[in-house]
């Protein structure tokens, strides 16, 4: 047993196994051998046999004069170790921009022009827009601009919605919308009823978040409210509704006409109220005051 391990595990070289196939002869008869015999029937030849032609017995590898048949058998066996004419484990690299692809008839083929890989645009839309104007008695004498105010900025790219309040809650922006500024001013007139009457601040901000904040124009925009803070309702109202509305928009913008230099202190209950839910307190008393907020509404 311990020679039959010991003859298992010698090592025969590739060239005396591939020598040691070819010297063996075929058996007579076409036949397969096996142990006990040949096997029944005869033999299908390989594939290509039919027509190839028979090999003299001189020829044989393994039978040529002056120990030919080795050279060749390590030839064979080295032919066995590559592939495609290469070694094993190397690549042949071709410069194909400099040679060329050469095509069915053996010219040159250019090479198509790349195209550019296509990039995606990154587009900025505009926030909406919400004014909230102020349109009572104690308003009176800025109501017209804060009008004018608003048609300017309907007229932008953003989308722009506008209400005014006194007591109630009117929305202006189908009249504003017109391009005859006299005509949508005269339109917006029309429309509020309750003008230079009296303020619910509170009601109309609470009126707004219940009614049109829903449908999707308050969230994520910004607000400006062109107000002057006389409060004749509940403070609370107010509070409370300006917590709300600070939850859904964007920024909340307070203009106000009393405020026309740094002493201004905010003395009125509504403007107390509504001040720690403001993001920006910006006067309102001319022309000039209103442009200047255009470069902030632009930047957010």
């Amino acid at each position: 047993m311990a020679e039959l391990v010991q003859g298992l595990a010698v090592r025969v070289a590739p060239e005396e196994l591939l020598g040691h196939l070819v010297a063996q002869p075929r058996p007579a008869g076409g036949g397969v051998k096996v142990a006990g015999g040949r096997c029944a029937g005869p033999a299908r030849p390989a594939v290509g046999q039919e027509d190839r032609p028979a090999v003299a017995a001189g020829d044989q590898l393994g039978e040529q004069p002056g120990g030919g048949g080795l050279e060749v058998q390590r030839a064979g066996v080295a032919a066995l170790r590559t592939r495609g004419g290469l070694p094993v484990g190397k690549v042949e690299v071709v410069d194909v921009q400099a040679e060329g692809l050469l095509g069915a008839s053996g010219g040159v083929v250019q090479q198509p022009p790349q195209r550019p890989l296509p990039q995606r645009r990154v587009r900025t839309k505009p926030r909406r827009i919400v004014l909230l104007l102020d349109v009572s008695g104690s308003m009176s004498s800025y109501s017209r601009a804060m009008l004018q105010f608003a048609y300017a900025i309907a007229q932008g790219p953003a989308r722009v919605e506008v209400f005014c309040f006194g007591t109630r809650l009117t929305r202006v922006s189908g009249a504003l919308g017109r391009r005859d500024p006299d005509e949508a001013l005269r339109q917006a007139a029309e429309a509020v009823v309750d003008w230079e009457g009296g303020t619910r601040i509170g009601e109309s901000v609470r009126e707004y978040l219940r009614t049109w904040a829903w449908r999707g124009g308050c969230r994520g925009a910004i607000v400006v409210v062109c107000s002057d803070g006389l409060e004749r309702g509940d403070p609370a109202v107010l509070a409370a509704a300006m917590g709300r509305l600070s939850r859904l928009a964007y920024r909340i913008i307070w203009v106000n006409p009393l405020k026309s230099g740094p002493a201004y202190e905010p003395a009125t209950r509504g403007m107390r109220a509504a001040l720690p839910y403001v993001d920006l307190f910006a006067p309102a008393h001319n022309v000039e005051s209103l442009a200047a907020l255009e470069p902030y509404l632009a930047r957010i």
